[in-house]
């Protein structure tokens, strides 16, 4: 397994927090906007997307950078597409940090950075994540913002969790 230099989890999280400000970031219209459109232009999609996965490998490629790491992860646009790049990444129980990939059918995925995992007598009951182009309640997969939310653990929707390294 590789393992991420310390503090990067924390620098990760402090990236997207940093848009998790309950304004939409889709100014432009739907799923368009400077940051919005910034990070798609990263994964070479220059035309308005859902840009969930987008946006967290934005957030990692800064922190990485800042820290002067070399990221193992393989980046990308898709949510799913996230877990088929990366299978030496895939772990089995979320860390904070990690990346949470969900499945939401007919090929339509949603990821989120895990901030925090609350525990009930040394059990995992739920996860807090923080997601891109999501609801202000952090519920839908295709919102206008940044957002951060505490979910059940399991969450049904869940296909995999890809650590940041």
């Amino acid at each position: 397994m590789i393992d991420a230099p310390p503090g990067l989890a924390e620098l990760v999280i402090a990236n997207a927090r940093r848009y998790a400000t309950g304004v939409s970031l889709e100014v432009d219209g739907p799923n368009d906007g400077p940051d919005v459109r910034e990070w798609l232009l990263r994964r070479g999609i220059d035309r308005p997307a859902p840009w969930c996965a987008a946006g967290a490998c934005a957030w990692i490629e800064d922190a990485a950078r800042a820290m002067g790491y070399v990221l193992q992860l393989h980046r990308s646009a898709g949510a799913l597409r996230l877990l088929a790049l990366n299978p030496e990444l895939v772990i089995a129980i979320p860390e904070v940090g990690c990346i949470e990939v969900e499945d939401h059918g007919h090929g339509f995925g949603h990821v989120k950075i895990v901030t925090g995992l609350v525990l009930v007598d040394g059990v995992i009951s739920s996860a807090t994540a923080i997601a891109g182009n999501t609801s202000a309640d952090g519920v839908s997969r295709n919102g206008d913002r940044v957002a951060e939310r505490e979910t059940p653990y399991p969450n049904p929707r869940l296909v995999g969790y890809v650590r940041v390294a």
